[in-house]
């Protein structure tokens, strides 16, 4: 069988996409699996034991105009190989943005694997197989930093894609001047997209120079991490990653959508060690790292740990640019999804049932085979 996977962008959400690929193989013994897959993204694939070929879209940048781009000229290769002499037996397209976001219900990995037509079986966890050659290079960089004679070293994911974060490099760099202002004994490894800029203070150097997956080696030599629930926090929290304190900065106005520890909860995965934070300061952020220090982690939990409470204002807007578009059977399978989740939410199904299943005849795709399934899933879930 000749299968393909789709999912072309973001880092942590190819990284949540090795686990498909993993279920691909366990319920299609033999087959042989392509990824597509953007430039930027490509290296995260490297020995990956489940993917035996790589189709790479150039993305120039991060912008949605060039993630739309990728988007629509990797559909039209698909399309054009599926009308000649070799198409694809199965196609799974797991990726959210632009087009699949009926299967969005707040939250990433969920929203993603429901991308796959069967149950998830194989471990969550993202697949990552360093090289020798990537230990090497982490071992290097340690060396050079001389990470293993410091008392205290912070991994610092200081920048997010998806806005679930107000975190930015200055953020991070206020974060180190401070410590060093309170004569704390913390090394930063700060580790971004973002240019960092050459006013580095003494106590942090930029980690940037290593791979999105090297993080997972370099991880080893440090003692906390710092995240942003980005692509850095989904390596900082699989299994494979050495386990540390681990501090998240969320905005609240994005609700669950970049929370781990709501995450894991979910799957019934280990928390305590989790420090999730909304809206903090660089202060707020040095002194929870003071608190934290040593044995001190369960203190700093209980004085810092603030969970994002789940709110929908995002989910709704989602919601009502699907509508604008005329996807209105989008719009309400995935208010379903996100019913079926948090089922004590009625005021979830009571703005689907009043503000989008009387539009939801209007939509194109109403009378077509995919739109009644649609509509009947959508009143299953929410009659």
């Amino acid at each position: 069988m000749k299968a393909a996977l789709v999912q072309l962008d973001a880092n942590g959400d190819c990284l949540y996409a090795t686990t498909i690929a993993r279920q691909i193989k366990q319920d299609h013994p033999g087959c042989h699996l392509t990824w597509w897959i953007s430039s930027r993204c490509r290296g995260l694939l490297l020995a990956n034991p489940h993917v035996d070929e790589v189709v790479t879209v150039d993305l120039p940048d991060w912008t949605n105009a060039s993630r739309d781009l990728i988007w629509a000229l990797a559909s039209r290769e698909i399309m054009r190989r599926q009308a000649g002499c070799e198409p694809y037996d199965r196609i799974w397209i797991p990726q959210v943005y632009p087009d699949n976001f009926r299967h969005f219900d707040g939250t990433v990995r969920p929203s993603m694997l429901r991308g796959y037509d069967r149950p998830i079986s194989v471990p969550i966890d993202p697949v990552i197989c360093l090289t020798s050659d990537e230990k090497e290079r982490v071992d290097a960089f340690a060396i050079e930093h001389r990470l293993l004679d410091r008392a205290r070293v912070v991994l610092f994911e200081c920048s997010s894609n998806s806005m679930q974060s107000h975190v930015t490099p200055d953020f991070a760099k206020k974060v180190a001047r401070l410590s060093a202002a309170r004569k704390m004994d913390v090394f930063f490894l700060l580790s971004t997209m973002q240019p960092l800029g050459r006013d580095l203070p003494p106590n942090a150097v930029s980690a940037s120079t290593l791979t999105m997956r090297e993080n997972l080696a370099l991880l080893d030599y440090c003692t906390d991490f710092i995240g942003c629930g980005s692509g850095l926090t989904v390596i900082a929290t699989c299994d494979q990653a050495k386990k540390l304190p681990n501090l998240q900065i969320l905005d609240s106005k994005r609700s669950v959508l970049g929370s781990f520890f709501h995450d894991f909860l979910y799957w019934g995965k280990p928390t305590n060690y989790f420090i999730e934070m909304r809206d903090a300061t660089p202060r707020v952020t040095v002194e929870c790292l003071q608190r934290s220090e040593g044995s001190g982690l369960q203190h700093a939990i209980a004085e810092f740990h603030q969970p994002v409470p789940v709110t929908f204002s995002f989910l709704h807007s989602i919601g009502k640019s699907l509508m604008e578009r005329g996807m209105y059977l989008d719009a309400a399978e995935s208010l379903a999804h996100a019913f079926r989740r948090y089922p004590d939410r009625i005021d979830l199904r009571d703005h689907a049932r009043r503000r989008v299943l009387p539009h939801c005849p209007l939509d194109r795709s109403f009378r077509l085979p995919s739109g009644s399934r649609q509509w009947d899933f959508v009143q299953e879930c929410l009659s």
